[in-house]
């Protein structure tokens, strides 16, 4: 997007704290889980506005990262209240990371599929300028994703490509299913081989961290 090296800090730091709200309840107490949703980003703010910072962004973002671009989330604001553009960013980032982590029953999206939960809310629950940046950085098969590859040997996405749907992996299964000690890197753009399936890693009892 091209921000300077001063607008990334203050957004770096913003989208560390974006959640500071949620320290001051017991997240892991079901009885109170609305409670943290709804309050926690004016909680954050008040909490962040005592340190005195003379940047006034990480407030906003922890007091605007729940406020969708159709009007709709919280805390409640005026129909004309447009949030911060760090505000908008987190929204995504967050939004993604969420539905790539296991919720309270243990399922989580593998990362093409948030991806393209991501693109289906752009407009209404996410801003749609800020979404459609973070997907063409993260691409159709982003980093961390395990696929399944035409010779059904199984790697892990481990970089972007020139070519969205050829991307840089690392092997971590042969195609006879064998686990490989030592990964080899291969770059889909440079052979005929290409991705036929998305694995979940689950299935395969793995960690996808491992391989990369």
């Amino acid at each position: 997007l091209g921000l300077p090296e001063e607008g990334l800090t203050s957004l770096g730091v913003s989208a560390l704290l974006h959640d500071i709200g949620k320290a001051a309840f017991d997240v892991n107490d079901a009885s109170q889980a609305q409670t943290v949703k709804l309050l926690h980003p004016t909680v954050g703010a008040e909490m962040i506005s005592r340190l005195a910072l003379e940047d006034p962004a990480p407030m906003l973002v922890a007091y605007e990262h729940h406020m969708a671009p159709d009007g709709s989330g919280h805390p409640e604001r005026p129909a004309d209240y447009f949030a911060h553009p760090f505000s908008r960013m987190v929204a995504v980032c967050d939004r993604y990371e969420n539905l790539t982590k296991p919720d309270a029953y243990g399922v989580a999206l593998t990362p093409d599929r948030a991806v393209a939960s991501v693109l289906a809310e752009c407009g209404t629950k996410l801003d749609p300028m800020y979404a459609k940046v973070l997907v063409r950085a993260l691409g159709v098969f982003p980093i961390g994703c395990l696929v399944r590859l035409t010779d059904h040997s199984v790697a892990v996405v481990k970089a972007r490509g020139d070519d969205p749907f050829k991307p840089l992996v690392r092997l971590a299964y042969d195609a006879n299913g064998a686990e490989l000690e030592d990964p080899t890197e291969l770059n889909l753009a440079e052979t005929e081989m290409s991705i036929v399936e998305v694995v979940d890693q689950d299935d395969l009892a793995m960690s996808v961290s491992d391989k990369l």
